[in-house]
């Protein structure tokens, strides 16, 4: 399941730090699935579409059970996420074991570090697999939809949430550019994503 773990962990034998610039991916998950629900919709032609986006905090069984609707078997990507996660951490387990520049205690103390951390490491893989297929979606229903431009409160997660979206726009079979801008409307700060050259 999805739980919130924490910033990114840097792992070494002299301890274990956590980074606050990268965060979990899991602190998106709400916005991005706002999105989703905001825009998958049909579409006419040159009308403008507005939603005000409940900011209500979902639990993590309903951002689950949401998304299953969009992400297919999210339980079977979910394990695999842990899965693979989990052979990051043996792997860098063995590598630890196999270091020629760490005497036998720092290597004890960096697998011990690696192993305590496991399931931090597990947990914070599955968020950001589950957030890219909610980010997959939310980028899909725009270039479906032939959505011209998104507009949102000026919210630094929201803007982490469509920087994503470009960068899967970005790298899509056929790529659609994109433009993100910051414009001032009544007093209120907007952050507005354009879809470019269709």
């Amino acid at each position: 399941m999805i739980k919130f773990a924490g910033p990114k962990a840097s792992i070494s034998h002299r301890g274990i730090t956590f980074s606050n610039n990268k965060e979990d991916k899991y602190l998106y998950l709400n916005i991005a699935l706002q999105l989703i629900q905001a825009l998958d919709h049909e579409y006419i032609a040159d009308k403008l579409y507005q939603y005000n986006a409940d900011t209500k905090r979902l639990s993590d069984n309903e951002i689950v059970q949401a998304l299953s609707s969009y992400c297919g078997d999210l339980s079977a990507l979910i394990d695999d996420a842990a899965l693979k996660a989990d052979a990051y951490v043996n792997d860098q387990i063995a590598h630890a074991r196999e270091n020629r520049t760490l005497n036998s205690d720092e290597k004890r103390v960096l697998e011990k570090n690696y192993e305590m951390m496991r399931h931090y490491i597990v947990q914070r893989h599955i968020n950001k697999t589950i957030y890219y297929c909610a980010v997959g979606v939310l980028a899909d229903i725009m270039r479906r939809g032939h959505i011209d431009y998104v507009v949102v409160p000026m919210y630094e997660r929201f803007v982490h949430v469509f920087h994503s979206v470009e960068g899967v726009l970005h790298r899509h079979k056929r790529p659609i550019d994109t433009k993100i801008d910051i414009y001032e409307s009544e007093g209120k700060l907007y952050s507005r994503l354009t879809l470019l050259h269709r």
